[in-house]
């Protein structure tokens, strides 16, 4: 209500409609391993409020599994779905990508007659586009309101999970370098701690990015090519260089290297290609030593195209010094425009099995490494 009856701003509401609530796949299933689709419903034997009630299917074959009745579990599932589907703005002509109030991010394209087509991560995941009701928009003074065949679903996947997808060999040779199982004793005392983290008191689908926190963010991923590149001109070197090193000082600061040069591709805020103009800077993950600021990459593009460019000092007068500039591989529409979401459900006996805190992300290939 604080929300949807505010007159200070606009909204955009989108509520699937009862029939519609049979599609949404539970996340925090698959990280028990198993997909479950959850039909929602109440429960008409109870008090008013009617109490909520969800039935429970493989998502794989389609089985009854169970009736779940957990009230606590149910409302959290409910209040994500809610959140998600609230816009706060109105939809614009020639805009594809809007954030709702529960920080994802979902691609809406107008149809005629006043309907829209929808998509959320999960919905584009499993090749599914969510349309309006005909002729059930419904415009008040502050927003519209459309009715929906679908529940709009954001990403299930996380940045791991894509980066380790074996058939995005794309994103291969990023991949190894931030998968890394070795823990370093000098991750406790210099900069450097690995990329991807499983916790259990809070854990996710699968790995999470250990300095995500309960925002959004964007990922570069360099080409193959890029990647290979940079450590045959010895700007990086592999963990299998870095293991065969001797000296445990040398070793120690290469090891912080290879983690400043990886947290440098990880972004705070998501900036889609969207067909809205960019020119913007926006902070990374990588911490200057020397000014204990994180470096920032700055960002322009036209709607259609996006090129990033490393911030890497000041002059002397206070202006800002460039590193080499990269662009968005746009070429192949599967390696950019990618929505991820980290997870984060409760922990206990039966858990995981509620969604507690959540980080969205979008990943996009670029065509060089980001040098600061």
């Amino acid at each position: 209500d604080l929300y949807l009856l505010s007159m200070e701003n606009q909204f955009t509401f989108l509520v699937p409609t009862d029939d519609a609530f049979d599609n949404y796949i539970d996340p925090s299933s698959l990280a028990r391993g198993t997909a479950e689709r959850w039909k929602f419903w109440f429960d008409p034997n109870s008090s008013t409020p009617a109490t909520p009630r969800a039935t429970v299917y493989n998502a794989l074959t389609g089985d009854s599994m169970r009736v779940e009745t957990g009230v606590s579990n149910i409302e959290s599932h409910l209040n994500d779905i809610m959140d998600n589907h609230i816009i706060v703005g109105s939809l614009e002509s020639g805009k594809r990508f809007y954030e709702t109030k529960g920080g994802s991010v979902i691609q809406i394209a107008s149809l005629p007659g006043d309907q829209i087509a929808v998509q959320g991560g999960g919905n584009i995941e499993k090749g599914e586009t969510v349309r309006s009701l005909t002729g059930h928009r419904y415009q008040m003074g502050n927003g519209d309101t459309y009715f929906l065949e679908h529940v709009v679903q954001p990403a299930t996947r996380s940045v791991y999970s894509v980066l380790n997808d074996s058939l995005m060999t794309d994103f291969e040779e990023f991949y190894n370098l931030c998968w890394e199982s070795h823990v370093y004793e000098y991750d406790k005392k210099k900069y450097g701690g690995p990329i991807f983290d499983r916790d259990p008191s809070a854990p996710g689908v699968d790995q999470n990015i250990k300095f995500f926190n309960t925002f959004n963010y964007t990922v570069y991923v360099p080409t193959n090519a890029a990647i290979k590149n940079a450590i045959n001109t010895g700007v990086i070197k592999t963990w299998a260089d870095i293991d065969a090193m001797d000296d445990s000082e040398e070793k120690g600061q290469e090891v912080d290297k290879l983690y400043a040069f990886l947290r440098h591709h990880f972004q705070d805020n998501s900036v889609y290609i969207s067909g809205a103009p960019v020119n913007n800077e926006y902070e990374t993950a990588a911490l200057n030593p020397d000014t204990k600021k994180f470096r920032k990459l700055k960002l322009e593009g036209n709607g259609s195209q996006l090129s990033v460019t490393p911030v890497i000092g000041k002059t002397l007068s206070g202006d800002n010094i460039y590193g080499t500039t990269v662009s968005v591989v746009t070429s192949n529409p599967q390696l950019y425009n990618i929505m991820v979401r980290d997870y984060k459900f409760n922990s206990g006996p039966a858990a995981p099995t509620r969604i507690t805190t959540s980080s969205f992300a979008v990943i996009h290939q670029i065509d060089g490494i980001l040098k600061y």
